[in-house]
């Protein structure tokens, strides 16, 4: 082979690679501060070989055209909006741990959080948030975050461009992506209202 064909093949993994980092900055449990970047990294690329393999492989496009940068940015905001939809599931969970510490007069039992960027984070809140990600790990969250990985290049393929005929179609990929981030909810909120 010669080098042109090794760059193509090599390629085909940098489309994905940049929506799995993309979803891996914002997405619950990946995007956490005692996760290092370079552990975001190698999970990110790891994923990238092995999802790629089950993926159809797409056209080739030049990385440095246009065309290449308008799909590297594609597939980042792609990333971005789904990690976005993830997030908001912990954070509802950690508002309701504000509110529920504020709810019982613990809101001045406070102490440093720097791993969520909290600079004072109730004990209330801190609980919610161990026990959240407790739930999230037990339920297998982190298996449904890359099924969802996984049919997002399904439901939007690479390359195929933001096209949008109408306002059906984006309320039809909004709701795809908050049903995909009901998913992980649903088993959570379950589990929470046990407790």
């Amino acid at each position: 082979m010669q080098a042109g064909q090794y760059l193509q093949s090599l390629l085909g993994y940098w489309w994905p690679f940049c929506r799995i980092m993309a979803v891996f900055s914002l997405a619950p449990m990946f995007s956490h501060k005692s996760l290092s970047i370079r552990a975001r990294v190698l999970l990110a690329m790891a994923l990238t070989v092995v999802l790629t393999a089950a993926l159809p492989p797409t056209a080739p496009i030049d990385p440095l055209s246009m065309k290449g940068i308008l799909t590297a940015l594609e597939q980042i905001a792609m990333g971005l909006l789904l990690g976005v939809a993830l997030m908001l599931v912990f954070t509802v969970f950690t508002l309701i741990g504000d509110i529920v510490s504020t709810q019982l007069g613990l809101s001045m039992a406070v102490f440093n959080d720097p791993m969520n960027g909290v600079s004072s984070a109730s004990i209330v809140y801190q609980l919610y948030f161990i026990l959240l990600a407790l739930l999230f790990f037990a339920t297998d969250g982190h298996l449904v975050i890359v099924t969802i990985i996984y049919q997002s290049f399904i439901f939007w393929p690479i390359g195929s461009g933001i096209h949008f005929d109408g306002l059906q179609t984006i309320a039809m990929s909004l709701s795809w992506v908050i049903s995909a981030a009901l998913l992980i909810a649903l088993p959570i909120v379950f589990c929470m209202t046990l407790v």
